[in-house]
C-alpha cells in the first residue's frame, strides 16, 4: 500500500523552480540581445530602443539631448599591425575610458565595428561638445598596450523636433565626416 502524502506542495515547488529558471534564462537572453559581447556596451538593437524612448520623451517635454558619434581613427591599421586581439583590447579600453568619464545617466552603444554612440541626456550642445572633447583628449593621451596610439573623430548633434533616430544619427554622422575631412582627431 502506498503512503498517503500530499502532492500539491511538491507540484507547487517544482512549478516555482521551473518558473524561476525560465525567468532567469529570459533575462540572460535579453542581455544577450541588447549587449555587445566584446565591449559590454549597448548594441544597435538597444540603441534603437533607447533612441525611440528619448525621442518620444522629447516630444512630450523638451530637455536638451545630444548624440555623440565616435569613430576610432585608423582602427583597421591596429588590427592589421597588431592583430585582432590587440584591436579587441583597444576597443574594450576605449569603452572603459568613456565609461569612466561620463555620467551614470549617459549611455554608450557600439554602433559599428569601431563606431560608438554616447547619449548624454539633459545636456546642451556646448556641454556635449565639451564632453566629446574631453573623451577625445583622454583617448589621445592614453597609453594603450602594444604602444598603440589612437585618436578619435567625433560628431555631435542636438535633438531637433521631428527627428527620427535615423535623422539624428545622420546629422551626427555629417559632423563626424567633417572631423575626418578636417584632419581627424577632432570634434565637430
Amino acid at each position: 500500500m502506498c503512503p498517503d502524502f500530499n502532492i500539491a506542495p511538491t507540484a507547487a515547488c517544482l512549478s516555482f523552480l521551473m518558473f524561476h529558471s525560465y525567468n532567469k534564462k529570459q533575462q540572460e537572453l535579453i542581455l544577450l540581445a541588447t549587449l555587445d559581447p566584446l565591449t559590454n556596451t549597448g548594441n544597435r538593437r538597444s540603441l534603437n530602443s533607447r533612441l525611440s524612448k528619448v525621442i518620444a520623451s522629447q516630444n512630450r517635454q523638451q530637455n536638451p539631448s545630444c548624440l555623440i558619434l565616435i569613430d576610432l581613427d585608423g582602427f583597421k591599421a591596429i588590427n592589421d599591425e597588431h592583430g585582432h586581439n590587440a584591436g579587441d583590447e583597444t576597443l574594450i579600453t576605449v569603452c572603459k575610458l568613456i565609461d569612466e568619464h561620463t555620467r551614470v545617466l549617459d549611455s554608450l552603444y557600439r554602433y559599428g565595428g569601431d563606431e560608438f554612440i554616447i547619449l548624454p541626456l539633459n545636456m546642451t550642445l556646448d556641454s556635449a561638445k565639451n564632453l566629446a572633447e574631453k573623451i577625445r583628449y583622454i583617448v589621445e593621451k592614453h597609453d594603450f598596450n602594444h604602444d598603440i596610439k589612437l585618436t578619435l573623430s567625433i560628431g555631435v548633434s542636438e535633438f531637433s523636433l521631428n527627428d527620427t533616430p535615423e535623422t539624428w544619427i545622420k546629422r551626427s554622422d555629417k559632423f563626424l565626416y567633417k572631423a575626418k575631412e578636417g584632419g581627424r582627431n577632432r570634434v565637430y
